[in-house]
């Protein structure tokens, strides 16, 4: 399987196409666990998030080119397979996973800590969480496996299903038009 991966920063200009620049090499072993890749995703910080199932989320700094340490978002596997990954417009990193509900970390220190979870008794319809998408006004929204959207407006979670309308409680991706 593959080794290495080569990441890449997309550096918006205002008002032209975003470019690709060529970043740095992450190899397996080094960087990041062995096992199935689940998701990449690079911070603000520029830090980059490697999560490979089983081994939970392996955290990089691409300046530095080093490996801080791993997070998972709860005890037990669950925790280590994070299959997505978003940074709000506060900063915070929220993560979601199998069957474990979200996560939000803290970005202010090196290795991120644990803030908040989120789970079914907090008012997500599902624990299995597929997407994140934050719109224009700030409401963060989540795709779950089993329970259709929920929308958090920062206080609680209000969720559309089949039964509201929706085609199917199953959502891969969000995306705003």
């Amino acid at each position: 399987g593959n080794t290495r991966i080569q990441s890449y920063r997309i550096s918006p200009r205002h008002g032209k196409a975003s470019q690709l620049s060529p970043g740095v090499v992450l190899t397996r072993g080094k960087h990041f666990g062995d096992g199935l890749l689940l998701q990449f995703f690079v911070d603000a910080q520029d830090r980059a998030y490697v999560s490979v199932g089983g081994t939970g989320v392996a955290v990089i700094d691409l300046r530095q080119r080093a490996r801080i340490g791993t997070i998972a978002t709860s005890a037990g596997d669950q925790g280590l397979a994070v299959r997505v990954m978003l940074q709000d417009h506060h900063g915070i990193i929220w993560m979601g996973g199998w069957n474990d509900g979200i996560s939000l970390f803290d970005p202010g220190t090196s290795l991120p800590s644990l803030l908040r979870r989120y789970t079914v008794e907090d008012g997500l319809p599902d624990n299995s969480i597929r997407s994140f998408h934050e719109d224009g006004d700030g409401m963060m929204w989540v795709g779950t496996r089993y329970g259709g959207i929920a929308r958090h407006d920062g206080k609680a979670f209000r969720t559309v299903a089949m039964k509201d309308g929706l085609m199917s409680n199953t959502i891969w991706k969000i995306a705003e038009d």
